[in-house]
């Protein structure tokens, strides 16, 4: 049976368990020479899921003569949890050249261990470079600032107000100008119960916005669409972007548009569709699931021929998610980091916001503003958000907090 590293992380998606790094965010921004060597040392936990019985023994045998630790207590869901300090992980990825095993490993075992190793690498990698028509953006540090234009008449947000062509040119080239690395034009509401528009009327709405703008920008400019023919039309007009919420399941001829075109795309988590995706959504595990579902969806991509240095994962806070799971997501956002690649979060005046402040949707822009502080923390590529001033102002503050030598 050929299986290979990717094969072996969609079937049993290991991922770097949340917890393990709560001071590491931190530990990495002290700068001395004693920093670089100690990162070798930091605990680093993995779990992995639909690990069959055949395969627990001799996994567990070989690693623990590396000196990781096994844990087998779940091992009958298919479970193992494994820990080590991170060098100890860092060479499961390269293990034919660095030290070949006496007796090599049987074929699922060894895609299995260097796939562990390769998502810990990830779990590490911060920066990332994606290549759009008028340069190649550099994501790392600071997250970067995704500012929201709606050219809908029912958004959630903001009632409609931009959309007017010219009211939604004029509020772009503001965002622009407040802070703004990139603009995210969408002419559909996803609101939870919204009602599809036609990819006709969706082209109508964005066309005149899109061409304006993309003459215009000097920062990338990403088209919100779940339609294909929508998108195909926009990156006409000079889109370098496309901010999927479906995450290429919506329409199957997205995969094929955005390979063609080689644009950017933004792989979002939902379940169902907008109108249907908040009617009961569970989960077993929120975070497990999302991480799994995106590592189904960026196969789908590769598979499509859409390049890894082309895609953002974004987990889908509020699409088809309680409360509580986006609160979760939000805490263990650090496990994403385990499928490498830039991640984008949108939290921005969502409903689980006012159900925790209890404030109406124009008022959450303080809550809005923390989500955003936590994804400073946590290492979140970009922050997706109606507020550009607010949020640049955040990393801004932070920034100057971590390295005050910005104030000279």
């Amino acid at each position: 049976m050929n299986v290979n590293a990717h094969e072996a992380e969609v079937l049993h998606n290991p991922r770097v368990i949340a917890g393990t790094f709560r001071g590491f965010e931190g530990f990495r921004r002290i700068r001395s020479p004693l920093v670089d060597p100690l990162r070798a040392l930091l605990p680093v936990a993995v779990e992995c899921v639909a690990v069959s019985a055949e395969m627990r023994g001799p996994l567990a045998q070989w690693l623990r003569g590396r000196g990781v630790y096994v844990d087998e207590r779940d091992a009958a869901r298919g479970i193992v949890r494994l820990a080590a300090a991170l060098d100890r992980f860092e060479t499961l990825e390269r293990i034919d050249d660095i030290a070949p095993p006496a007796v090599p490993l049987p074929e699922p075992i060894h895609a299995l261990v260097t796939a562990i190793g390769r998502c810990v690498r990830a779990r590490f990698t911060d920066r990332f470079a994606l290549p759009w028509r008028g340069g190649v953006l550099e994501l790392g540090g600071r997250p970067k600032i995704m500012g929201i234009v709606n050219v809908t008449p029912d958004s959630f947000s903001d009632g409609g107000a931009f959309h007017d062509p010219d009211k939604a040119i004029e509020h772009a080239l503001e965002l622009e100008l407040a802070g703004a690395d990139l603009i995210d034009v969408g002419a559909e509401s996803t609101r939870p119960g919204a009602v599809p528009v036609q990819p006709d009327e969706e082209v109508r709405r964005l066309g005149p916005v899109v061409k304006a703008l993309v003459q215009r920008l000097k920062i990338p400019l990403s088209i919100d669409t779940m339609k294909a023919s929508v998108a195909d039309a926009m990156i006409e007009l000079g889109a370098s972007m496309v901010n999927d919420v479906s995450g290429l399941e919506s329409d199957p001829a997205m995969a094929d548009v955005v390979a063609r075109r080689r644009v950017l795309v933004v792989l979002n988590h939902m379940r169902g569709t907008p109108r249907t995706m908040q009617q009961a959504p569970r989960y077993d595990d929120v975070v497990a699931d999302v991480v799994s579902d995106l590592r189904a969806r960026m196969d789908r991509a590769r598979r499509a021929g859409i390049a890894d240095e082309r895609i953002v994962l974004d987990p889908g806070i509020g699409f088809g998610k309680r409360a509580e799971d986006n609160l979760e997501l939000l805490a263990r956002v650090g496990e994403l980091k385990s499928l490498g690649r830039p991640l984008l979060v949108g939290c921005s005046r969502k409903s689980f916001l006012g159900r925790v402040t209890g404030k109406p949707t124009d008022r959450r822009g303080a809550a809005t503003a923390a989500t955003t502080a936590l994804a400073h923390e946590r290492g979140v590529h970009i922050v997706r958000v109606h507020d550009v001033n607010d949020a640049v102002d955040v990393v801004k503050v932070l920034d100057a907090i971590d390295d005050p030598i910005r104030l000279a």
